[in-house]
């Protein structure tokens, strides 16, 4: 019996196999848009946790080419699964799967429009804007803004290391702000733009100088590779032919993992101007877009480590809310947080949740014992902080 493997034969039937996996691991379907949205739905969309946002100016752009509401994100491999969508491209085309390496819509009678805030980041981000005005009024123990999102472009990767660098923002002014504040930026606090994150290599695009001093490729952490090419020659990326595969159900050959940023700082209850707004840079081709996940807000929460002697089979005098805070004020306040135990090392030492206090059931053993806790926001559950009491 011939045992000998056909390496022609093997060498097909693996590539099989990978096509197969390839397809299957990457299944992802487009989000579900609705094109052309009124400002209510926009809004609606925007609207998050403790805040209430309303009015709405269109200031330049197309609604009906460039703004989409969308559902269904997680099922097209998004970090979110619903949200509004500004693109400077059409959603029609940049809200589907990734299938050329180079789209560009030149969005009809655009022309130019130059927003002071956005120039103020890069002077050429004048082409194919699309801008869009509302009011944001925080909850009456909010501090704190924040924006969930992420930035996509058909610019990654060829032309990251260039002067093509398309530029948006998230432009805030009110109580507690000096001027403007910009929250369309890296945890780093870099604004969010292809030279500021992408997969860490200049593209092909680059000058033989080399990339632009506005280049940084420390953050590609919070890049995805949407189907491009990753092969290096002479210190940049070879030129795209869009190889895939493609994770992430857009247009865009590259898209940011889900970022957050928050603006802290601000007046409970107080009434902020927002505005969102995105632009190509340099030219009108080649096209970027801004998935926003919601806007919210959140108290302020600080919670400290606590010590105590407490003798077995008693209770703690004092709560360990006495030096944790919020929005600056301490003790924090029931009214304001909900309290928890994490866990203890010793079942005999214990936090009582609607007191704060630490109890130590009788027959304890002498010693010295941890109980860990969490605060969280009243308003906003998921803004927690922990803190550890250390009972001897």
């Amino acid at each position: 019996m011939n045992k000998t493997i056909n390496f022609k034969t093997f060498k097909t039937f693996l590539q099989l196999i990978l096509l197969v996996v390839s397809v299957f691991g990457f299944s992802q379907t487009p989000v579900t848009y609705v094109a052309n949205p009124s400002d209510a739905g926009i809004n609606s969309a925007l609207q998050g946790n403790n805040v209430v946002i309303s009015g709405g100016t269109l200031n330049f752009g197309s609604r009906a080419d460039q703004i989409a509401t969308f559902t269904g994100g997680v099922a097209a491999a998004l970090q979110m699964d619903n949200g509004v969508f500004f693109g400077t491209g059409t959603v029609a085309k940049l809200l589907t799967t990734n299938n050329t390496p180079n789209s560009t819509d030149f969005i009809k009678n655009s022309g130019t429009f130059t927003d002071a805030d956005l120039t103020a980041i890069d002077a050429t981000a004048t082409r194919d804007v699309v801008s869009y005005s509302f009011t944001v009024t925080l909850g009456p123990k909010a501090t704190t803004l924040n924006i969930r999102y992420q930035f996509g472009s058909e610019e990654y990767p060829d032309y990251v290391g260039t002067k093509y660098d398309d530029a948006f923002g998230f432009f805030v002014t009110g109580p507690g702000i000096s001027g403007t504040a910009n929250l369309a930026r890296l945890p780093n606090n870099s604004p969010t733009s292809i030279n500021k994150v992408n997969f860490g290599t200049p593209g092909f695009k680059t000058a033989a100088g080399g990339p632009v001093a506005a280049y940084d490729g420390s953050q590609s952490a919070l890049y995805i590779n949407n189907g491009h090419n990753t092969n290096v020659s002479l210190g940049k990326l070879v030129q795209n032919t869009n190889p895939g595969p493609f994770p992430v159900a857009v247009q865009f050959n590259g898209i940011t993992k889900l970022i957050t940023y928050s603006l802290s700082g601000l007046t409970p209850g107080g009434t902020y101007n927002f505005k969102i707004v995105i632009a190509d840079a340099g030219d009108a081709s080649l096209d970027s877009g801004i998935f926003i996940d919601n806007i919210y807000a959140t108290a302020t929460l600080a919670a400290n480590n606590d010590t105590y002697t407490i003798v077995s089979g008693s209770t703690s005098t004092t709560s360990v809310l006495n030096n944790d805070s919020v929005n600056g004020a301490a003790p924090a306040s029931l009214s304001d947080v909900f309290l928890s135990q994490v866990s203890t090392t010793n079942t005999g030492v214990n936090l009582d949740p609607l007191t704060g206090k630490i109890n130590v059931a009788a027959g304890t053993p002498a010693g010295t014992y941890t109980v860990t806790y969490q605060i969280c926001d009243q308003t906003f559950t998921s803004n927690c902080k922990t803190a550890t009491a250390t009972i001897t």
